[in-house]
């Protein structure tokens, strides 16, 4: 999120003309957004499954693509800390992608996003050119390198137990995979798709790493408006030093206190309004609602129904 600067201090007319009139200020956070596959996947937790069987070449494309799509994930939404595990499933099992499979892994992962891959179809390696490395320490076996592509379609099912749709969504995905393969001088057609199979880890890790881009947040800016009382209380002026620097649990802080002290409802419901706000910005929507319904309750605020309606937008 992007801090921007104050863009004006001025009374707002938000309960009406009175003496002590709540004041208001912009900020324009850049928010996480749904992911271009609709999927709304910020605050969850998540596991990613890989089907393999006897096929060891499919085995071995499945576990690297489900680990290069797991560290996208964790890169853009954890700070890269690898907190997203991996399970290897029987590719062989026909319910795999049910509705009823996928709420049991989220049971037995106790995570909130389940990613399956299933079995891959790897199409026919193509090679270019063999060239020599050009150093003579190396193992006889691995002086020259090729490099190989390989075409593959794959399928990631997904399921969010915490989306109201309450399905099961496929994404299919065709592309090449490169690798450079290792052999001595003029390999044979068999050296040379053996060596590839043994090298296909990193091209295939990648193809998990373009794979996830469908699932990686979008970023929208934002107009949020903060409300404070000028001279009235302390803690509604830190508040709103609080929230203009981003600091956001400190600012709920100093506007919790205020509903513990005030007897205003007026009041209780702008910092009702303000805690929804420091909700959101966490990526807690349902609390923020929660918030914005106890505002509601305190006293009518206009800026309610606009905030609302924006955290709805993220509900997905």
């Amino acid at each position: 999120m992007n801090k921007t600067s104050l863009s004006g201090l001025a009374a707002s007319v938000l309960l009406g003309m009175t003496a002590c009139a709540p004041l208001s200020f912009v900020i324009n956070p850049e928010m996480r957004a749904p992911s271009k596959s609709g999927l709304n996947l910020t605050g969850k937790s998540m596991a990613v499954l890989y089907a393999a069987d006897e096929n060891k070449r499919n085995a071995a494309f499945n576990e690297a693509a489900a680990n290069g799509f797991a560290s996208s994930l964790e890169k853009e939404y954890f700070d890269g800390e690898q907190v997203i595990p991996l399970f290897k499933v029987d590719a062989s099992d026909t319910t795999l992608t049910d509705k009823d499979s996928m709420i049991k892994y989220v049971m037995e992962t106790n995570k909130d996003v389940i990613f399956l891959f299933t079995a891959p179809e790897l199409g026919v390696p193509s090679f270019k050119s063999t060239t020599s490395i050009g150093d003579s320490n190396l193992p006889e076996d691995s002086t020259h390198v090729t490099l190989a592509s390989v075409p593959f379609t794959t399928m990631v099912y997904v399921y969010d137990s915490m989306n109201k749709s309450d399905k099961v969504r496929g994404f299919k995905g065709s592309r090449s995979l490169t690798a450079e393969v290792y052999t001595g001088a003029d390999p044979t057609p068999e050296e040379l798709l053996t060596a590839l199979w043994k090298s296909i880890g990193p091209g295939s890790q990648d193809a998990g790493n373009k794979a996830a881009a469908s699932f990686l947040p979008t970023w929208k800016e934002e107009e949020l408006y903060v409300i404070y009382y000028e001279g009235y209380d302390n803690a509604w002026t830190r508040g709103a030093e609080y929230a203009h620097e981003y600091e956001w649990s400190k600012a709920i802080k100093e506007w919790s206190s205020i509903l513990k002290k005030s007897k205003s409802p007026e009041k209780c419901a702008c910092a009702s309004y303000n805690i929804a706000i420091g909700c959101f910005m966490y990526g807690q929507y349902d609390l923020a609602l929660e918030w914005l319904d106890r505002a509601d309750d305190y006293y009518p605020v206009n800026l309610t129904s606009s905030l609302r309606s924006t955290i709805k937008e993220y509900v997905k």
